[in-house]
């Protein structure tokens, strides 16, 4: 055979050229490990962005009402002329609005973030002056903090500020790769202009002018240049407040200054919620690297530090630290298990090809192609811009175990030519071609399956996820096939060569051992052979015993089964009967009596009357016994091709059987898809961590709220032996916390079970206290089937509350509906203060002027920053918390207008009602939800519809 023509010259090429494809191997090896040291790590790849952006807006001292009318539709009349929107939802709450833009997929979020920065300055001079910050918030992989974290303290003082400030914070900030920290939980410093009412009164003063007269005085501009001997020198004008007794001795009016009604304090800002871990209180927070430092070396610089500052002499071992979650970390244990999986692979790889080519030097070879396959795909993703992230790790795992599949197949097929006597150039060269269309064709078939899913996607979020996932996966597949038919020929033409003398009779000796487990495998197999016969004689006797007798009574059993069906027919009867009565949508009773008992009656009758005289016919002849048992072979390849060639045999001459066999073992799928639980992505979460939310009454102040969390830590503490976890947590406001217990490996099923069993029964039952367990919080399928939702939609919240409190007495009028909730239910109480017009028009007040001093005289006002030493404190003045009256400050409040001071009483009255929490907002229409509670969750679709024919009627 001419090796050099046709498409053989090729492979032919190759062979001729050893050194030259050997040195491009190891120069290609070289680049690989280079790659794999430099390529950027990180945990998910970047371009992963949300097409969605979060406006977050504070406004102290509102009510959920007036966020509503004053914030969230200011700003949505203006992001609603924004391109490329899909939704825009807002949550009006006290003291904050919260505005969620959703966009296209396709849309350009860089851009639409400017534009929606653009557009809230735009809507900044329609906003109550009250407002003091709007945030946007974009979220994207490449932004995730590397780090999150608890920082333990002793408790609120200036020295625990000082030392997190200027210790913590500024130790940890000078670690190299991190970017920014931020610390949550710690209040701010501020200075507080606290004003004595029964003063102010006295003193007949006008707040609104000395507010205007302090943001007026208080401020720093340039002035310009002027010129001085021929030199230009800065003018500036600065008159802001230089500490705490300028701000006491300015003058407010008729001889008096302002600590005359006033005291100006600092004063730290007031906690909404308090943290605490393992029963000490806690700060939280978040560490972000810098754009280019590598994640796993500055989270290992991280550790470092928190080490050295808890050894910190000047921390005095008062501070701890927790790591709540490490990106480093869960890149490094990624890591290590692909690398368990690569090794563990590889060497399963290498038994199996040893056991089967019985060569050492080809095993080796053949294993070569997972980490060469590995290292180029790694170098692919280095000088393409990738990262080594975790979806491409998976993709390279997801690889592994078919990067030698091509290579097994070219060597197999050039072994088996050099067994049949041919030359070693010509095995190599016509092995390797007979094969090569094949190993093609079956690797460019897998790489097909994974592009359309890469390049077709919608979403760019998503498209990004499957390319790092898929093009991994697909490049070491290729890479792969270049191996085994480039580069494999060459070297398995040093391994196919004739072994030493001395290797010859050492593998002569141990081809004995080599045998050994074959025959054991043999003599298994003679063995199940021989039991299968034995079995089967004794059930053919068994079975021609029982139609022995059978056959004779077919008649017989068949008119019996006949009767036990009717009787069952008879007693079931009266029970179908009655439940149609009753109006339950069942199906048609006689329907349903045929179908429970007729069918099965007629396959038994069926099956007595034909199939025992059929199953008589076909034992009359009894089995025969193999005339051997045990299979003559030394090997268990052997065997293997054996068994494969018989089973190909009985295949074709049996296609029926065949057919039929393989549709069994396909729809046997069925069994593992029921038993398979379909759980959200990151549930495993649940393996390690336990949350129990406590609700409490309104009646609780922080410190209260405080106290009362305080026997859930206690609880939790006692039970730390039994429950065997590492941390335990506890976030709180005056409303209510979360507890939470916190392992730092998965824990089993079971203990999970054991753990959430005993918290429900033997967690303290406080009074006051409303507890919801985190299996309770999920939305699963009982949980949906037994509530009913419904929606209402309005232009206006106020009406919406009152149709809402209408609709709620409709439903609970529903049979079959319980426990009607809304949001008013349990809502705090307010206080609206309604004017009248007329009048107020007639004494000179307008009511913008009325609610800019009622604003003032309740919650205070921000004035311009003051300067301190270093740094910038908000200055608000208010009115002292000890000497105000409550609502006997609104009632005797005094209105000042430019003429004349005008009571608030006097035009406006006082009304008591209740206020939501929160009031929701989608696409410009407000949303009041209700939820029922369904008696009978088999008919929630039934019940919903009346629900909802009741709120039609009313």
């Amino acid at each position: 055979m001419n090796v050099h023509g046709g498409h053989h010259a090729f492979f032919a090429a190759l062979v001729k050229r050893p050194v030259l494809l050997l040195t491009l191997l190891f120069t290609c090896v070289i680049i690989g490990v280079i790659a794999y040291a430099r390529i950027p790590v990180q945990m998910m790849p970047d371009g992963i962005v949300d097409p969605g952006l979060q406006v977050f807006v504070t406004n102290p001292g509102s009510s959920a009402q007036e966020n509503e009318e004053r914030v969230a539709r200011v700003l949505e009349a203006e992001l609603r002329t924004l391109a490329g929107i899909e939704d825009i939802e807002s949550s009006s709450r006290q003291d904050s609005v919260g505005i969620f833009v959703n966009f296209k997929s396709d849309t350009d979020m860089d851009y639409a973030k400017a534009e929606v920065r653009d557009r809230l300055e735009r809507a900044r001079p329609q906003l109550p002056t009250s407002v003091q910050e709007i945030g946007i918030w974009s979220w994207s992989e490449s932004d995730l903090p590397v780090m999150f974290f608890a920082l333990l303290h002793p408790g609120d003082s200036e020295r625990t500020d000082f030392l997190v400030e200027n210790v913590i914070q500024r130790h940890l900030e000078a670690v190299d790769g991190v970017g920014r920290i931020e610390m949550y939980g710690i209040a701010d410093d501020s200075l507080r202009i606290l004003l004595d009412e029964d003063r102010v009164k006295a003193a007949n003063l006008d707040i609104g002018a000395l507010i205007r007269r302090l943001s007026a005085d208080n401020f720093a501009m340039p002035m310009g240049e002027v010129e001085d001997g021929g030199s230009r020198v800065l003018l500036r004008s600065d008159m802001r407040f230089k500490d705490p007794a300028e701000i006491e001795g300015y003058p407010v009016g008729n001889g008096l200054v302002l600590r005359d009604i006033a005291r100006v304090l600092p004063v730290k800002s007031v906690r909404e919620s308090l943290s605490r871990v393992d029963g000490k209180y806690a700060y939280w927070g978040e560490i972000q690297k810098d754009g280019q430092a590598n994640v796993v070396e500055t989270c290992h610089r991280l550790l470092a530090a928190f080490h050295t500052l808890e050894q910190d002499p000047a921390l005095r071992g008062e501070f701890g630290f927790r790591i709540l979650f490490n990106q480093g970390e869960f890149i490094e244990n990624s890591l290590d298990q692909l690398r368990h999986t690569a090794v563990t692979g590889g060497l399963l790889a290498v038994v199996i090809l040893f056991v089967f080519l019985w060569r050492v030097r080809l095993t080796l070879i053949v294993a070569l192609s997972i980490p060469i396959s590995v290292l180029l795909t790694i170098a692919w993703a280095y000088f393409t811009g990738g990262t080594f992230n975790v979806l491409t790790m998976t993709g390279m795992t997801l690889a592994l175990g078919m990067l030698v599949d091509n290579s097994i197949v070219v060597v197999e097929n050039i072994t088996r030519l050099r067994a049949e006597g041919r030359p070693m150039t010509e095995s190599i060269v016509s092995g390797t071609a007979e094969v090569g269309l094949a190993v093609v064709l079956s690797t460019l078939t897998v790489v097909v399956v994974f592009l359309p899913l890469i390049f077709m996607g919608e979403n760019p979020s998503l498209r990004i996820i499957l390319g790092e996932l898929g093009l991994p996966l697909c490049v070491s597949l290729i890479v792969s096939l270049i191996v085994a038919l480039i580069f494999l020929p060459v070297l398995v033409r040093g391994a196919l060569g004739p072994r030493a003398t001395r290797l010859q009779l050492a593998a002569n000796r141990f081809a004995v051992i080599g045998e050994l487990p074959g025959r054991a495998v043999g003599w298994c197999i003679g063995a199940m052979r021989a039991l299968f016969h034995g079995v089967v004689r004794l059930l053919y006797a068994v079975c021609v015993g029982v139609l022995a007798v059978a056959v004779p009574l077919r008649f017989v059993l068949a008119a019996l089964v006949v009767a036990v069906a009717g009787w069952k027919a008879w007693i079931a009867w009266p029970a179908i009967e009655s439940a149609r009565l009753m109006e339950v949508k069942d199906p048609d009773p006689v329907a349903l009596l045929a179908i429970t008992y007729g069918v099965p009656t007629v396959f038994a009758v069926s099956l007595i009357l034909i199939g025992l005289t059929r199953w008589r016919k076909l034992l009359a002849v009894p089995p025969t016994r193999p005339q051997k048992l045990v299979p003559a072979t030394r090997s268990v390849l052997d065997l293997v091709i054996e068994g494969n060639q018989r089973l190909v045999a009985w295949s074709v001459t049996h296609r029926f059987a065949a057919s039929f066999v393989m549709l069994l073992a396909f729809v046997s799928i069925v069994v593992p898809v029921n038993r398979m639980v379909v759980a959200a992505f990151g549930e495993e979460d649940s393996k390690t961590r336990i949350n129990v939310w406590v609700e409490l009454e309104d009646n609780f102040t922080l410190a209260q709220a405080a106290a009362e969390m305080d026997h859930y830590d206690e609880f939790l503490e006692s039970k730390r032996g039994t429950y065997h976890f590492d941390h335990s947590g506890n976030r709180f406001s005056v409303t209510g916390g979360r507890v939470s217990l916190y392992w730092d490996q998965p824990q089993k099923q079971e203990h999970m079970d054991f753990v959430l069993a005993d918290l429900k029964r033997d967690v303290p039952r406080l009074p006051g206290h409303k507890l919801q367990f985190f299996d309770e919080m999920e939305s699963g399928e009982n949980r949906s089937r037994s509530v009913v939702t419904f929606r209402l939609h309005g232009p206006d919240s106020d009406e919406l509350e009152r149709y809402g409190t209408q609709a709620v007495e409709l439903l609970q009028a529903v049979p079959g509906l319980s426990s009607v909730s809304s949001p008013l239910e349990n809502a705090p109480k307010q206080v609206r203060i309604k004017f009248d017009s007329d009048l107020a028009q007639q004494l000179g007040v307008s009511p913008q002027t009325a609610l800019e001093n009622i604003s003032w005289a309740l919650r205070g006002v921000q004035l311009p920053r003051f300067q301190e030493p270093g740094r910038e404190i908000p200055l608000i003045i208010e009115y002292d918390e000890e000497n105000v009256a409550g609502l006997g400050t609104l009632r005797d409040l005094t209105v000042y207008t430019e003429q004349n001071a005008v009571p608030l009483s006097s035009f406006a009255d006082l009304e008591f009602g209740q206020q939501r929490r929160a009031i929701y907002r989608r696409n410009g229409q407000v949303t009041f939800t209700i939820q029922a509670k369904v008696d009978n969750p088999a008919r929630q679709r039934e019940l919903s519809d009346a629900g909802l024919r009741a709120l039609s009627a009313g």
